[in-house]
């Protein structure tokens, strides 16, 4: 796994836009979830329990922000040097705009930079521009597809470190299980053309001296995700979730660079989650 060091400019410019979308805000929402362990795209960032707040503010016109972080609550990532428990890890921002389209047809075009101070081998910045469409089946009236899942398909383009495409194509369906309960499930895979490949499961420095190794620069099927999200709603504002999800490697040279550097391919994680809306 390998984030290389960048500058920090791509965040400064988030920063910025986050003032402009707060200025316009319509909606925020603020949310706190506790994972047993964070894994981002079929990566492991930390192989133990985390702290990830967040605050989403959207407008009335479509485009919205996103602030996220990440904080190790144990000890995982520390070095005899440097404690990182209780200390940002990873700060992203992201901003988006949702394209004003009828029917069900929705698309969302955004930009959201990374930047990763722990674990250190991962240490750096990243940021990529994305175009997500999506099927939103509630619009189709009284039609029977109107109880089908959402189906989505990403493209997310990384250019600062690299130039190179990530897709992900999934599934998502919510179901009201009482007036105050609903169940959220979700689904997708990831699809990453070599150079992405390359950049994030390069396992050269894990490689056993005199082991053949031929890298990572492939395209290939990278993480399989499933998802549930069961969520009480509180009050008007306050909801509470449990949270699942599996995680897996499916395709090679992405499964086998996974094993070597994470010493595994596929993860069960669990978590509980708070938002507040304002």
């Amino acid at each position: 796994m390998n984030r290389k060091s960048g500058g920090r400019t791509a965040a400064v410019i988030g920063a910025m836009l986050a003032g402009a979308a707060v200025a316009q805000a319509a909606e925020a929402t603020f949310e706190a979830s506790v994972w047993s362990k964070y894994i981002w795209r079929g990566q492991v960032y930390t192989d133990d329990a985390v702290l990830q707040p967040s605050l989403g503010v959207s407008t009335d016109f479509g485009l919205g922000f996103n602030a996220w972080m990440n904080m190790d609550l144990t000890d995982v990532n520390s070095t005899p040097e440097n404690s990182t428990q209780g200390y940002p890890g990873e700060i992203d921002f992201t901003i988006y705009y949702g394209l004003p389209l009828e029917g069900v047809l929705q698309a969302e075009i955004g930009a959201a930079t990374y930047v990763i101070a722990e674990p250190a081998s991962a240490a750096g910045t990243t940021a990529d521009c994305y175009l997500k469409l999506s099927l939103d089946p509630s619009k189709a009236g009284d039609s029977w597809a109107a109880a089908l899942p959402s189906p989505f398909a990403t493209a997310y383009y990384e250019f600062l470190e690299i130039d190179d495409f990530y897709f992900s194509f999934g599934l998502e369906k919510s179901f009201g299980l009482s007036e105050t309960v609903s169940l959220g499930l979700a689904a997708n895979v990831g699809y990453g053309l070599k150079d992405y490949n390359a950049f994030f499961f390069d396992a050269t420095d894990v490689v056993a001296e005199g082991e053949v190794y031929d890298g990572a620069e492939q395209d290939a099927f990278n993480d399989l995700n499933v998802s549930a999200e069961l969520a009480w709603q509180v009050t008007e504002k306050v909801t509470l979730s449990l949270l699942g999800q599996y995680t897996a490697l499916i395709e090679d040279p992405v499964q086998s660079s996974a094993e070597l550097i994470f010493g595994d391919d596929s993860w069960f994680i669990g978590g509980v989650k708070a938002a507040w809306a304002f």
